[in-house]
């Protein structure tokens, strides 16, 4: 397995980096293993390795250092991974205002508003959410980045999927999915923030046709959301999100109940092996009504979990 192999090669770095007395001694080096415990799915690494990290350059630099930016953005990811969501959007505003203390706005600042609107959505902000989405499309409008086209068509899904979890106009909500996807055309599609606006795209024409109960509709999206996909650690709540909307599709269909049920097992086995067994991701598995994934993350709160410990 690719991603053992990988966490493997890490930790055999570490043995040695540790040997040599260099872990913990060199900050940017440990940003960056930090940063690869949360590619590889060590998200309790991550969070314990973020909180120093931020400590020890707010300390040295002080609290507006550009470097602090960075790693805030990279703890509210995985505080999100971890369900701490209101923690997550104020480490994401946090980094967004540091980062924003000077005029160059590269698109990786620019995308911190992204990445608000979709943990906005997430604890129910639909209205904050699509500001920030709609702001954030104004803003790449103007810019002639690569990249930018990519991210500008997830802004406009972005506000389609608030639309969609209020219950907008469908006329409206069907626009703006329309929209995203001629923003797309043209992109190379092998390239990797493309992917993944493609999947998101997928994945919410996905869950708008299980709305509408359209299963096999549902079926095809979350298969085409899913077919680029290597592993799940490959935006991983994305991934997730979107094999649960082929496991609801697949349950909606006679005769491929069973099938939608071992789909529905294997998202839930691989979001724990990912987070554990109380993260959103996983018990969110286990809510098996149509409603969008987003909704369901948000009805499957980890502080409703139980743990059998």
């Amino acid at each position: 397995d690719v991603d053992d192999d990988a966490r493997t090669t890490l930790a055999q770095v570490e043995t040695l980096l540790r040997k040599h007395k260099l872990l913990g001694n060199d900050m940017l080096l440990d940003a960056y293993l930090a940063a690869q415990h949360l590619v590889l799915g060590d998200n309790v690494h991550a969070l314990g390795a973020f909180e120093t990290l931020i400590d020890t350059w707010t300390q040295k630099y002080g609290p507006n250092f550009r470097t602090v930016a960075s790693l805030k953005a990279q703890y509210a990811e995985a505080l999100e991974r971890a369900g701490r969501l209101d923690e997550s959007i104020r480490a994401s505003e946090d980094a967004r205002r540091i980062a924003r203390r000077d005029d160059t706005l590269s698109m990786d600042v620019l995308d911190l508003d992204r990445m608000i609107a979709r943990r906005l959505l997430r604890v129910g902000d639909y209205a904050r959410a699509t500001v920030f989405a709609s702001e954030l499309g104004d803003a790449l409008a103007q810019r002639d980045e690569p990249n930018a086209r990519s991210v500008l068509a997830q802004t406009w899904l972005l506000r389609a999927e608030a639309s969609l979890l209020e219950g907008g106009d469908p006329g409206l909500i069907s626009g703006m999915i329309d929209i995203a996807r001629s923003t797309l055309d043209g992109l190379d599609v092998m390239d990797l923030r493309v992917m993944r606006a493609q999947r998101v795209l997928d994945r919410l024409e996905a869950e708008r046709s299980l709305l509408n109960g359209d299963y096999t509709g549902a079926e095809r999206h979350a298969r085409l959301a899913l077919e680029s996909v290597v592993d799940v650690l490959d935006d991983p709540q994305e991934v997730l999100l979107a094999r649960r909307a082929l496991g609801l599709s697949l349950l909606g269909q006679p005769g491929k109940t069973d099938v939608g049920r071992r789909e529905l097992a294997a998202a839930r086995t691989a979001a724990i092996e990912l987070f554990d067994d109380c993260n959103p991701f996983a018990l969110a598995m286990d809510h098996v009504d149509p409603v969008m994934g987003m909704k369901a993350l948000a009805i499957a709160r980890p502080d409703r979990c139980v743990s059998a410990d």
